[in-house]
Parts: C-alpha cells; sequence; structure tokens
C-alpha cells in the first residue's frame, strides 16, 4: 500500500527520488534474503577424499585453492567440478587448466587432481566488449605479467579503441590479499571519451580527456563476494568547444548548459557496491539473476572540486524456456546530484541504452540527473551446436525508458519505447558480436541498424 500511495500521487509527479529509494530498498531487501537466507540442499554427490595439484612447478599451493569452491570433506556434484575449472580459467593464471576425478578408497567418496599447465613468461591478449559509458571496445594489444612469481599476481597494460574511447591503461591486482576473501585492485588510465549532444536535432559531439586512479577491494568469494569499496580520483578537462555533426566537424562554442563545467578539474571519490550474481552462465544466462546496487559521494574533502552522489539501481533476471529460449529482463534507476558536470550524469538512446533511436539522442541538453530504463529481450539459438555457446542467437526486444533533471516532471506518458530484432554472432577471440534492427514506437517507418559487441545485459 505504501509503495502504490508513492507511485499513484498525479501520475507521477511526485518525488521521483522517494519512489527510486522504494524501488533500490526492495532490490536490496531481495538481494540479501538470496544471500542470507538460502536454505541448505540435501544434494546427492560425492564427499571429496582428497584434492591433489598437479603441474604446478612455480605457483604456491595456496594461490590454486584460493579458487577451489570445495575442500576436502565436503559433498560435491559435477557442477561444483565444472565451477572450479571456470574459476582457473578466468583468473587467467595458467596457460592450460585440466580438471579430472579419480574414485576414492570407499564407495562414495572422490580424490580430484587440479592439473596446471603454468606460463612461461608475459603474454598477449586480444579482447573486446562494451560497457554503458564507453560503448563497444577493442584492445588490439594487451600484454600482461599473471602469476610471474607464482603469488598469483596480475599486471598487465592495454590499448583500447572504441565508437566512444581511446585508452592506455596499467591494471595490477593481488587476488586474496593478506589470505583475506577481498581482491585488492590499482588501475591507472589516460583516456579521451566523446560525448553526444543534441540541439534542436542537430548532432554535436564534445570530446573530454581524463586521467584515472581507482584503487579497490573486490571480495572475492564467501559473502564478502557481494561487496565492493573504491577510491577514485579522475582529473577531466573537456574541450571549450563541440564539433557539429561528428568528431570531425566545424568547432562551434559551447551553450551556457555546457560552458560552466569547460574547463579542468578533479573529482574524488569513495563507491560502495552491493553484488548479487546467480547466473548460471555468463556469456549466455538461461537463468538466474544479476543485481546491483551501486552508490558514489564526491567530496571536496577528499579533494573533489564539487560535492554530489550517485545512487544507481541494476537488476537482469534470466528465465530459461521451452525450445531453448530465453526469457530476459532488465531494469535500471539512477539519481545523481543536479550541479555536477555532464560527464558523471546519464543518457538515453542508442545500441546500449533505448535501442530505436540515435545515441543519447533522447539526453537533454548537459545530460540527465534522473534515469529510469526497462529492456525486455527473447533470445533463441538459431545453431544449437555447442549450445548455450552457439555460434548464431536470434533476438526480439522491447525497451523502455526516460531520462529527465529536477525541471521537469515525470509522467508515464513520457516514456520513450522502441522495439525490434537482432542477431548474436560469437566470434573466436572478440566474444559477441550484436547486430540490431530497431523501430522507435509507434513510428514502425524508421529503422535504426546497430553493430556492437556483447549482449545489451
Amino acid at each position: 500500500m505504501i509503495i502504490l500511495k508513492l507511485i499513484d500521487c498525479q501520475k507521477f509527479q511526485c518525488n521521483f527520488f522517494k519512489n527510486l529509494i522504494v524501488l533500490l530498498l526492495l532490490i536490496l531487501l531481495s538481494s540479501f534474503t538470496i544471500i542470507f537466507a538460502r536454505a541448505p540442499q540435501n544434494k546427492p554427490g560425492l564427499i571429496v577424499e582428497e584434492i591433489h595439484l598437479v603441474g604446478n612447478n612455480k605457483t604456491r599451493p595456496s594461490v590454486i585453492r584460493n579458487y577451489v569452491p570445495f575442500q576436502k570433506g565436503d559433498l560435491i556434484t559435477k557442477h561444483d567440478v565444472v565451477t572450479l575449472q571456470t574459476n582457473l580459467n578466468q583468473s587467467e593464471l595458467f596457460r592450460k587448466v585440466k580438471i579430472y576425478t579419480q574414485p576414492g578408497s570407499e564407495r562414495g567418496k572422490v580424490q580430484v587432481y587440479i592439473e596446471v599447465e603454468e606460463r612461461k613468461g608475459p603474454f598477449f591478449q586480444i579482447r573486446g566488449g562494451f560497457n554503458e559509458l564507453s560503448g563497444w571496445y577493442f584492445s588490439p594489444l594487451g600484454l600482461h605479467f599473471n602469476n610471474v612469481f607464482g603469488r598469483g599476481h596480475k599486471l598487465g597494460t592495454e590499448f583500447l579503441i572504441g565508437d566512444r574511447v581511446v585508452e592506455l591503461n596499467i591494471s595490477y591486482l593481488k587476488p586474496y590479499i593478506f589470505s583475506s576473501e577481498f581482491n585488492l585492485g590499482i588501475q591507472l588510465g589516460v583516456l579521451r571519451r566523446n560525448y553526444v549532444h543534441f540541439i534542436e536535432s542537430e548532432k554535436f559531439v564534445q570530446f573530454v580527456d581524463q586521467g584515472t586512479f581507482n584503487i579497490f577491494l573486490a571480495g572475492a568469494k564467501g559473502w564478502q563476494k557481494h561487496f565492493r569499496f573504491a577510491f577514485l580520483a579522475t582529473n577531466n578537462d573537456p574541450e571549450d568547444f563541440m564539433h557539429k555533426g561528428g568528431s570531425s566537424g566545424d568547432e562551434v562554442p559551447l551553450p551556457p548548459q555546457l560552458d560552466f563545467v569547460s574547463g579542468e578539474n578533479q573529482i574524488n571519490r569513495f563507491q560502495i557496491s552491493v553484488l548479487e550474481d546467480s547466473r548460471d552462465n555468463r556469456i549466455y544466462p538461461r537463468r538466474g539473476f544479476w543485481g546491483g546496487l551501486f552508490f558514489d559521494q564526491a567530496s571536496q574533502s577528499l579533494g573533489s572540486y564539487v560535492d554530489f552522489y550517485k545512487l544507481i539501481g541494476n537488476l537482469r533476471y534470466y528465465q530459461k524456456l521451452p525450445l531453448k529460449a530465453v526469457g530476459a529482463l532488465h531494469f535500471q534507476g539512477g539519481r545523481v546530484t543536479e550541479n555536477v558536470p555532464f560527464y558523471e550524469k546519464f543518457y538515453l538512446g542508442g545500441p546500449n541504452s533505448l535501442r530505436g533511436y540515435d545515441d543519447r539522442s533522447l539526453t537533454p541538453l548537459g545530460y540527465a540527473s534522473h534515469l529510469i530504463l526497462g529492456q525486455a529481450e527473447l533470445r533463441f539459438p538459431l545453431s544449437t551446436k555447442n549450445y548455450p555457446y552457439q555460434l548464431l542467437t536470434g533476438v526480439l526486444f522491447y525497451d523502455t525508458g526516460f531520462a529527465w533533471n529536477d525541471d521537469t516532471i515525470f509522467s508515464l506518458s513520457d516514456l520513450y519505447s522502441g522495439a525490434g530484432f537482432g542477431f548474436r554472432f560469437k566470434i573466436p577471440v572478440i566474444g559477441i558480436l550484436r547486430l540490431d534492427f530497431a523501430y522507435p514506437l509507434p513510428q514502425w517507418d524508421d529503422l535504426h541498424v546497430y553493430l556492437s559487441l556483447g549482449q545489451t545485459f
């Protein structure tokens, strides 16, 4: 009754922030219910009699055991063995990993063997992906020095190019620091991002140069895996002009909504994240959910030129359907203080947001302090070989959302919507290549085509 009363005041013409807080608290409550209230299950399995390590001539046994989700005496199933294989592969500490089992000394017991082939030195890596801020990106050259001394350290540098970003970064990760359940990470980067502005339906592009320093503690397993704590320092230098029509267009002066954030500035903040991931597969999830609450607080006491906070709730749910199809749902809501630069605010429209519209074309000039976005997809394999790692997947989708500032009163009639279909191609090394065909509803004669990397969510 309380929630209905909140969202029924003059078609959402009430304080949106109160409604967002209620929704985020519900997501948080659901996450903690799943995290801390899971009842133990009497599952069939075998008891681990011993865990044997093979081939780790350099790597300390404790480094490998950190990635093992069970220990001697535990009851395990085939799923636990698969999880172990996945954990060690994703660690990128070894060249090859092989997991196999042998019968134990008596019925109901099993011997687990972990055989690794260690890396002999640095290695190069090519990869691609996407995120909401940088769009799709491709790393043609990454040099990594993982586990050089056999203690699980990871050190690497990458050069990224994408549709919105060019970046050079260096990262360091120490898993399970001080024998705890937390990973310590440090990242340094220099990058240039482009931001799209629309003024009376005309497109402009502005570049922002950034230097970043990020140090974080992220939980690795146990209850700690649901939490991440970070300090992020960013030096920002936005251009004091825009390019008309695109990145190589004529230079034009900034409008007043953007001019107040021109010039170099420093933003320092701490970040707290609460996460839950019960997906059965990261590449092609068929069941489970991924959810998170993200809170940023920038403060002049931390050396930031401006005080502000940012709060984001993100929830993704996956359900297996007949004929190997999957139903996928995504909701995102966000709120940020009004007086921050546009590159700290939200946008709407485009391949990584609301499809059926030009990139960021549904965003107020100077970007938005409020965001609400909902997406639904029906995913189905068009080739069943190697399912769920099939080469070709078809998608039907529907997106809806709105982005606005404090001076706008939001109502349901303001929502933009888009629908369409698409294809996902599994490409070696790069990952998922995404091709979408979308229409802005109800205009079925205005087709937008997007080519990007990775799943939308």
